[in-house]
């Protein structure tokens, strides 16, 4: 070939190149792509013109031109390797590369043929050192020749499904036709030749780049191995471990790089592999690392690759050390690679890749990070910040995948962050960027997919609106990390600021419709928090025209209602609310969302009440409410509807009727409560309750049926039934239990039915199905609560027996719904609560378990310690997540809940544990409502308790709190009913508010007057204690007057009752305090007229309860409102017997009055009576009066035949029927009383002879008489049966009235009789002093389960409660059961000793009579209620006396003055003359014998004797009788039972108890304490050695062993009738002289000597001596326990050292006596009491308690030296003597006359001789309380 024709080739060479060169220019010029695609204008977007025939000619044309251009390339590559010319070749491998790889998505399938031809041309003529170019080409072919044969390949799997179907045909005998070829197999050949020619390729690339020839880029190396290692995992050829490629390679450095890209390769390949492919056996990732360590990389590009993959690979198998290694040294080639990429033009990796490989190494680093981190918070947030970087990178690499890949990873990290307040502020910069990264990489990805979303043709193959599988996911995670972040910015206060990242991201996502659309709802969330105008993005949301809106109309009402109502819920300006809530609600127009706009409906109402806009506003809302409700999807039209009315039976659906409870719920509020309409929504809101019930009935009648039917086990079972135990059980119980379709649910009916009923299962999952998917919890919530509504009004309206079935329901949403137990079990208890108030709590289900509601679940403990325990650092901002905080706070309101039932049911120590949870979590977790609600509660059970000081903080720290009406109300209840005081704060804190809440008036209304009437009933009974001032009581009445009429007004008909009945009460007291009769009698008919008034207030309260339950056809027996009007009836009745008892004593003076007077007196005084004469009050008083009885047997009889009477009122009403028999016997004979009480008359009442005679003789009718005694034994009868009742039950508060009526009815006809009574009514009079002193112990164990005790009492609570109580009591403490009366009390008289003489003084219960009974030995012909009795006690005369409460008062002056100077004159040093006290105590015993002369006057006691009557010669024979002869009985002793106003009086030193024949005068607080000293001797008494032996070694101090005398003990043996104490058990407190006090070293000495005297009974003695008595008190306890006989001497009090309550709770049966020496008394406080004058008698209680059979104490003050020589004659005549320990006391009144020098054969026998031979008060100080006869063996 001439040079000519080279020349002219070369040329044709350089045109092809120019002419291919401008026919890409000319298809660039018209708009095509480099691939040969036309290319769309916006336009031809909307309207795709696919169809048109020029369009498809024209696509048709470029691609033509597009093939011709790439010809030409080729033709010149051809003609330079047909000239030889490699750069021809080289050039034209060029233009093809950079033309076909710019504007292709994957050129590799259409350009291989074009690629391969020139490559083999370049083989061919050489690369001249191209051999970058070269392995470019060859890394295109490869990848040309793996697509085609992927392609071939997936086009072979249709044809092997064929194959497969032949199979079957042929199998089932159809013929085919044989084929002369089989396209499967050619397929399959052909892939495998392109893939074993691709192999080759690879290899010869391989073998260019092995670094011997030349050096290529690594990056390009890299591809290459990456295509051989898929070759080989496609091919099944397995690669060496060596990691060896064969490439024939010396250059050791590419070698160990190309091993470690190797072995990434083909770990990829084994992480992408599929089933059934092969994988390669890889080294392990460390020794990768340590390769790769080992390598000099040549790009940094690559070397960050390695290591990522690296790092990657690491994390897969959790090595997350070699993770952290690697990811440092990736990142660390941040900078190297970035700018190797940039400014290398050897780099063939690119920008974007390196990010994306950086965003990964971050992504994973931080992962392992945080799981190195173990919790270490400052790990944490590193781990964040390298998740933020990677969000950053792979947003600047374009990557959305990654971005999103890490954004998800760094919320899960921040999640466990948002739980406090600095945790979260710390989030709030990185959240803020990771979200703007996020939204910048979704709008680029955004863009990117619409670019390719075009068909080949030029179609768009989706619309960008169209929605995205991956859509929801991303838009979940931008969602919550966009409400955190605004959250946490509002947090802060900062919602401008989020308002303005709101704006910045909506410019970043116009985009992206469905993330703008979010954007748009979080700021119509911001703004509306700001107040500002949400208008302009609510039209873009809502308008039809906006692609933002939802396509669907219900959901687009849904959407644009839903936006209104969030923008009402979190704006605070009440116009914007209003104008939200109302565009919320008119959007909604279809029909099928007005349920919806029904509870919109039903919130905007409830907010615009409790908002106080005006009723007329709120009324029709909720009536809209209601006709949607009611008029929507039936089957009537609206009009038919309107007109004829809907028929509760067609509503069907459970939400309708559930929708409907709340709308009339809600309504009924707005009706005034006096309102007919109030009651009537009421009703209809409880009828659609019982619809519910219905439904939810029918519906489970419908599960069971469609239940298909168990078959029934036969005998023909399989063997292995047979042989398998377990299974035939489980087969018998099967056939065993009834079907389901057989059973029968019914619905209760009656009112007992529905405190029986439980929820059955099949019930409980009807209501599941019935209620909807959309029952969200706020719904659930929101019937929950008008539910609770419906209750409390039903309950205020005292339709208590109508609450069942709303509790029931919701019960069972709680359960089943909610699925909260503690919620369930506050409506368990609310049950039961109501149930107990219906006096049916046994009836309820539930009542077996119901200590286990009262219980704290677990879980819920659990839950709130880790959110306290996450909380602590938490500030008190509003918490970050709105469920989340509900979450929080629900346990701590339902234990609030449950705790405010505990309290309405007594439960008051489970209350105390639900209170104490909730104080800790409201304080941890910063509730403040809940923490003020759970102070309040804690100060109320603190006053049911007593713990008034408790009270009063809890109280002040309650009233920081600011709450609502009802809490202010509440608050100012607890404190005046702990202050025990009135305040008018809370009243004036309510008048403020009513102006502000008018919606609410009627009930702010209410609470004032209820806390005018507490303030006026508090007052009323503080003036009771004290003289009452009268115009202090007229303003109470008119106080209450007011309130009764304004509760009246409300509608409060029972309040208002009871108002009306304390104005009685009030008018009554005021009664008493009038001088004048007229007046008196003046307030008690206004006092009469009141209670009748509230007693028809509460008849029709009543009346209108019962009209209303009367279709319900049960008995109402039970009703609250029906038990106010019985106990209504009862106190008119005691007001109605108080005027007809005050009218028999006026008639029983008119007609002792009338007797003195002659005949001719008396004819001309009737004469001269008219009744014109009498005053208009005079005759409405005995008009009054005439109809009274009658009256009072009506309400009477109407209270003892209602069927479920309580106990209480059942024993009060008899005792009152009894009563008032006797009041008008005693109308009917005005002179009866003073026939059967035969008492001293002063002189002017003294009635002549001649006029007693002629009144007997008028008595005489035989006729009156028997009416007398008629009338009087059927008042004695409902007497007799009430005091029987009240001793069953324990109503020892009724005994003493009934007791007086008795001793009324029997009074000196049957004394025996008589005294038995009267007895009673001291011992039920002592049982109520003794609570009364235990109570004011404030224990902490024993006082909350008296006072709780006493409550149920007076509130007539449960007797099986009481029961039950009474029994933890006596457990407790034995010896409280001396603070009940004893069943059996009227037989105690028969179990006393003979030798017993009991002189019983008792004030009636008013204090305005002294009763006074002598007991003495009974006689074989006695007989008592008609046994004869051969033994005990009888009464054989009973006296009563009126006596005045001043004169009493004046005697305790006296009292008080005289222990005053005594305590003057027992302090040393003090001057105060013995004379002195002697008069005080002269004139204190002349007192008391004038005060008890009425009574005492009345009796004989000639068996005293006279009151000297022996010599002292024979008095002291009797004292000094020899200690070794066995005394004999000493006869009979006087016992002395007085009151506890009596008994701090010197009984012992009255003129009756002076004769010589007493040798014994003791005293005791009532019968059956003395009774109960007796039994206590009865029991076995055993002792075991060991532990006596350890009680006394083991008290500290020191004992009696020190003594030099050895002495040898000796026993007596005891009398007869005495009662045995064994001397050597007894105990000893002495407190010795420490040397400083005279008069305290002769009081030892003298001890000393006495016990050295009687060393043969003291040798046993055990005790504690010590110079000050600072003993400890388990110490004294010890010997107390082991004692028989205790001695307590010192110059303080025994109280002093040792507790009051604990004494109370000790349980001291052995120990027969206790003797105190004190010379000064503890005073034990009391609250709202005087108690100086009861030092010693309180103290005695306590002893009494502890169940010891006699207490020898001083009454008053006294000095050492005189409580030794007490001491030293008491021992002596215990011991030596062998005297008993009434004997003894008694001697020593003996022996200080003889002291004295005084002989009581010189004394005169007048009482008055005997008095001035007293030597001193002293003589009178030491008394005995208790048994008098026990004796010391």
């Amino acid at each position: 070939m001439n040079q000519t024709h080279i020349d002219l080739l070369h040329l044709l060479a350089e045109v092809h190149f120019i002419n291919g060169e401008v026919t890409i220019e000319k298809l660039c010029s018209v708009g095509a792509d480099l691939n040969g695609l036309a290319v769309l204008s916006s336009e031809q977007l909307t309207h795709p013109p696919e169809a048109e025939a020029n369009w498809k000619l024209y696509s048709d044309w470029l691609r033509d031109q597009w093939a011709y251009a790439i010809g030409q390339f080729q033709r010149g590559a051809e003609l330079g390797a047909e000239l030889g010319e490699s750069w021809l070749v080289i050039n034209a491998a060029v233009y093809l590369w950079n033309h076909s790889k710019g504007g292709m998505e994957d050129p590799y399938q259409l350009m291989t043929p074009s690629f391969s031809s020139v490559l083999e041309l370049l083989r061919c003529t050489g690369h001249q050192g191209e051999s970058t170019l070269m392995l470019m080409l060859c890394d295109a072919v490869i990848k040309g020749l793996l697509q085609s044969a992927r392609v071939r390949q997936q086009s072979q799997e249709p044809l092997e499904s064929g194959r497969a179907t032949e199979k079957t045909k042929r199998a089932m005998g159809k013929s085919v036709e044989k084929h002369g070829s089989n396209p499967g197999v050619h397929h399959e050949n052909a892939a495998v030749l392109e893939t074993r020619r691709a192999l080759e390729v690879c290899e010869f690339a391989l073998k260019l780049s092995n670094g011997d020839s030349a050096v290529v880029p690594l990056a390009l190396r890299k591809k290459l191995l990456n295509s051989w290692v898929s070759i080989k995992q496609r091919l099944q050829q397995q690669i060496n471990t060596r990691l060896d490629i064969n490439d024939g390679g010396k250059n050791e450095a590419v070698r160990r790089m190309s091993g470690v890209l190797l072995a990434l390769e083909m770990l990829q390949c084994n992480s992408h592999s599929q089933h059934k492919t092969m994988e390669f056996s890889v080294p392990a990732s460390a020794v990768l690392i340590k390769m790769a360590s080992e390598c000099m990389w040549t790009d940094p590009a690559v070397e960050l690759y390695v290591w990522t993959k690296l790092a990657l690979y690491a994390h897969q198998t959790q090595e997350h050390c070699l993770v952290l290694s690697c990811t440092q040294k990736a990142l660390r080639l941040e900078q190297q690679a970035l700018h190797w990429v940039r400014n290398d033009p050897n780099a063939l990796s690119s920008l974007c890749s390196v990010q994306e490989l950086l965003s990964c190494a971050a992504s994973v680093r931080g992962q392992s990070l945080i799981h190195e981190a173990q919790g270490h918070h400052r790990a944490h947030l590193e781990s964040l910040t390298l998740l933020q970087s990677a969000v950053s990178l792979a947003e600047q690499a374009g990557s959305w995948s990654l971005c999103l890949n890490a954004a998800g990873i760094f919320w899960k990290l921040c999640v466990p962050l948002l739980e406090t307040t600095q945790t979260r502020r710390e989030l709030r910069k990185p959240l803020e960027l990771v979200l703007q990264g996020l939204t910048k990489s979704l709008m680029r990805d955004r863009k990117t997919k619409t670019a390719l979303e075009l068909k080949e043709d030029g179609a768009v193959k989706e619309t960008p609106n169209s929605p995205d599988a991956d859509d929801e996911k991303q838009l979940k995670l931008l969602g919550t990390m966009l409400n955190t972040l605004i959250k946490i910015l509002g947090e802060n206060g900062e919602w401008r600021r989020s308002l303005k990242l709101l704006e910045e991201l909506k410019r970043d996502s116009h985009a992206h419709c469905k993330f703008t659309r979010l954007l748009l709802q979080q700021c119509v969330l911001v703004k509306a928090r700001l107040g500002e105008c949400v208008l302009s993005d609510m039209q873009r949301l809502t308008s039809p025209h906006s692609h933002l809106t939802v396509s669907s109309g219900n959901s687009n009402e849904l959407f644009c209602s839903g936006l209104w109502h969030i923008a009402a819920l979190n704006t605070e300006q009440p116009q914007q609310r209003l104008r939200y809530f109302q565009k919320a609600i008119n959007v909604l127009k279809s029909s099928e969302v007005q349920w919806i706009k029904v509870d919109l409906l039903l919130e905007f109402s409830e907010w615009l009440f409790h908002s106080n806009f005006s009723l007329s506003v709120i009324c029709p809302l909720i009536e809209w409410a209601v006709d949607i409700l009611l008029f929507t999807h039936t089957q009537k039209t609206t009009e038919q509807c309107v007109s004829s009315g809907v028929c509760l039976s067609e509503l069907c659906e459970v939400e309708r009727l559930e929708r409907l409870m709340c709308t009339h719920t809600l309504l009924s509020l707005t009706e005034q409560r006096a309102s007919p309409a109030h009651l009537e929504l009421l009703r209809m809101a409880h009828n659609y309750t019982l619809l519910i019930w219905k439904v939810s009935l029918k519906t489970a009648e419908e599960i069971n049926r469609s239940i298909p039917v168990q078959p029934v086990r036969t005998n023909s079972s399989t063997k292995k039934e047979k042989t398998d135990d377990k299974k035939n059980k489980q087969a018998s119980l099967v056939e065993e239990k009834p079907l389901v379709q057989s059973m029968t649910i019914s619905l209760p009916v009656t009112v007992k039915q529905w405190m029986g009923f439980q929820c059955p299962e099949e019930i409980r999952q009807s209501f599941k199905m019935l209620f909807s998917p959309n029952f969200s919890l706020r719904l659930q919530n929101q019937t929950l609560f008008y539910l609770d509504l419906l209750v409390k009004e039903l309950q205020s309206l005292s339709l208590t027996p109508l609450v069942f079935a709303p509790l029931h329901l919701a019960e069972t949403i709680a359960l089943d719904l909610k699925e909260s137990k503690s919620r369930s079990d506050i409506y368990r208890l609310r049950i039961i609560r109501n149930c107990a108030v219906l006096g049916q709590e046994s009836v309820s289900p539930y009542f077996e378990h119901l200590m286990s509601f009262t219980l704290v679940p677990e879980e819920e403990l659990t839950q709130v310690q880790k959110i306290i325990e996450t909380e602590r650092n938490t500030s008190e901002g509003e918490k970050l997540l709105d469920e989340g905080g509900a979450r929080l706070r629900t346990p701590v309101k339902l234990w609030l809940q449950k705790a405010e039932v505990c309290i309405s049911m007594k439960l008051f120590q489970h209350a105390r544990v639900l209170l104490e949870h909730t104080l800790q979590c409201t304080k941890a977790l910063g509730d403040h409502p809940s923490l003020g609600q759970s102070l309040l509660f804690q100060a109320v059970v603190s006053n049911e308790e007593g713990l008034y000081g408790e009270s009063l903080s809890h109280l002040k720290e309650a009233q920081s709190f600011h709450g609502d009406e009802e809490f202010c109300f509440q608050v100012a209840v607890t404190l005046m009913d702990a202050l025990n005081a009135v305040t008018e704060a809370a009243c004036g804190t309510l008048s403020v508010l009513l102006d502000q809440r008018p919606n609410r008036a009627s009930v702010l209304h209410y609470y004032i007057a209820s806390l005018h009437t507490r303030r006026a009933v508090l007052l009323q009974h503080l003036f009771t204690a004290v003289d009452s001032p009268v115009e202090a009581l007229k303003s109470l009445c008119q106080t209450l007057q007011h309130t009764a009429e304004e509760l009246r007004r409300l509608r409060y008909n029972t309040h208002s009752a009871e108002a009306s009945r304390q104005h009685a009460h009030t008018l009554r007291l005021l009664s008493s305090q009038c001088v004048s009769p007229d007046d008196q009698k003046l307030f008690l008919l206004q006092s009469f007229g009141v209670m009748k008034s509230a007693l028809c207030i509460q008849h029709e309260a009543t009346a209108q309860v019962l009209h209303i339950l009367h279709a319900q056809q049960s008995s109402w027996n039970d009703l609250p409102a029906l038990r106010e009007t019985l106990n209504l009836q009862l106190d008119l009745s005691d007001l109605a017997l108080f005027m007809m008892e005050l009218q028999a004593s006026e008639l029983n003076l008119m007609w002792m009055e009338r007797n003195r007077k002659c005949l001719e007196e008396r004819v001309l005084e009737d004469y001269l009576r008219s009744s014109s004469d009498l005053s208009h009050e005079q005759q409405l008083w005995a008009t009054i009066n005439r109809s009274l009885p009658q009256e009072v047997l009506t309400h009477l009889s109407a209270v003892l035949c209602h069927s479920s009477v309580g106990v209480e009122a059942r024993a009060r009403a008899q005792g009152m029927l009894g009563r008032c028999l006797r009041i008008v016997a005693q109308q009917r004979h005005p002179l009866m009383h003073s026939l059967i009480w035969r008492q001293p008359h002063r002189e002017e009442d003294e009635v002549s002879k001649e006029e007693t005679l002629q009144e007997n003789r008028e008595e005489k009718s035989k006729k009156r008489r028997v009416k007398l005694q008629l009338l009087l034994a059927q008042a004695s009868e409902c007497l007799l049966q009430s005091m029987c009742l009240s001793l069953q039950q324990d109503l020892v508060h009724l005994l003493p009235a009934v007791c007086v009526d008795l001793l009324e009815c029997h009074a000196q006809f049957d004394p025996v009789l008589s005294g038995v009574f009267l007895a009673l009514m001291q011992s039920a009079m002592c049982c109520r002093y003794l609570s009364s002193l235990v109570l004011d112990l404030r224990d902490t164990l024993l006082f909350p389960l008296l006072n709780l005790r006493e409550k149920l009492q007076l509130s007539g609570g449960q007797r099986s409660a009481l029961r039950s109580l009474d029994e933890e009591l006596d457990a407790y403490a034995p010896g409280l059961s001396l603070l009940r009366v004893d069943p059996h009390h009227l037989s105690i008289l028969g179990d006393l000793p003979n030798s017993f003489k009991i002189l019983l003084l008792q004030h009636s219960p008013d204090g305005n009579v002294m009763f006074a009974g002598f007991y003495e030995r009974v006689h074989g012909s006695e007989t008592q209620r008609g046994k004869n009795l051969t033994g005990g006690l009888s009464c054989s005369q009973v006296v009563k006396a009126s006596v005045q409460q001043s004169s009493l008062q004046q005697l305790q002056n006296l009292l008080q003055e005289f222990q005053h100077l005594k305590k003057t004159h027992c302090q040393p040093k003090t001057n105060c003359a013995d004379s002195k006290v002697d008069q005080c105590f002269q004139a204190l015993v002349n007192g008391l014998e004038s005060y008890l002369q009425p009574v005492l006057s009345q009796f004989d006691f000639s068996c005293f004797g006279p009151c000297s009557s022996s010599s002292s010669t024979q008095s002291r024979h009797k004292d000094e009788k020899a200690a070794d002869k066995p005394p004999t009985d000493p006869g009979e002793y006087v016992v002395l039972l007085a009151d506890c106003t009596l008994l701090p009086f010197p009984l012992e030193a009255l003129s009756v108890f002076q004769s010589d024949s007493i040798i014994s005068v003791s005293r005791d607080l009532s019968l059956q304490v003395l009774h109960s000293r007796l039994q206590n001797n009865q029991e076995p008494v055993e002792r075991e050695n060991k532990k006596e032996a350890k009680g006394s070694h083991g008290a500290k101090g020191k004992s009696d062993q020190s003594r030099g005398i050895k002495a040898m003990s000796v026993s007596r043996v005891a009398p007869p009738n005495t009662a045995a104490l064994d001397s050597h058990a007894f105990r000893y407190v002495i407190e010795e002289d420490d040397g400083s006090h005279t008069e305290r070293r002769g009081a030892t000495e003298m001890m000393r000597s006495t016990l050295e005297e009687n060393s043969q009974f003291t040798a046993h003695w055990r005790g504690l001596r010590r110079h000050s008595l600072s003993h400890s008190s388990a110490d004294v306890e010890q010997l107390l326990r082991s004692c028989s006989g205790f001695l307590f001497s010192s110059s303080g009090g025994f109280l002093s050292n040792f507790p009051e309550a604990k004494l109370a709770t000790l349980n001291l049966p052995e120990c027969m006596m206790v003797i105190l020496f004190e010379c000064e008394q503890k005073i034990i406080k009391r609250r709202g009491r005087a108690r100086a004058v009861e030092d010693s008698l309180s103290s005695v209680c306590l002893w009494s308690l502890t169940r010891v059979h006699s207490v020898v104490i001083n009454q008053w003050q006294s000095t050492e030296v005189e409580n030794a020589e007490r001491m030293h004659t008491v021992i002596t005549s215990l011991l030596k003597e062998g005297l008993t320990s009434g004997r003894a006391v008694h001697v020593l009144r003996a022996h200080s006359l003889v002291a004295a020098g005084v002989s009581r054969e010189s004394s005169n026998t007048t009482v008055d001789a005997c008095r001035n031979t007293w030597s001193s008060c002293s003589q009178f100080n030491l008394v005995l309380y208790g048994l008098p006869n026990v004796v010391i063996t």
